[in-house]
């Protein structure tokens, strides 16, 4: 995963410029095994994320995991006018 993430984030950094918002550490300690690193992972004990903005929108790339056995690097595209559509659209319902 980490290698994965780290080559993606290079990538990205290329493209767009170092990440707007950055965090890369495991909670309580730093594991010193690939075994327990992916269990902390699965336990959501490790914060890997990185944020790029650009004007059109948001690039989110981390390392997730949806149960204790699908862990993933995961990459997010936020489209900036879709998404203030969407946030107008629920104003004006309010």
């Amino acid at each position: 995963l980490y290698g994965d993430y780290s080559e993606l984030k290079n990538l990205l950094t290329i493209k767009y410029g170092e990440p707007t918002d950055c965090i890369e550490e495991f909670q309580g300690y730093t594991p010193d095994s690939d075994g327990t690193k992916m269990t902390k992972v699965q336990l959501d004990d490790c914060k890997y994320f990185s944020v790029f903005t650009t004007t059109y929108g948001s690039i989110e790339l981390s390392i997730a995991h949806d149960d204790f056995s699908k862990c993933f690097v995961k990459l997010l595209y936020i489209d900036k006018v879709n998404n203030d559509s969407v946030m107008q659209d629920a104003l004006d319902d309010l």
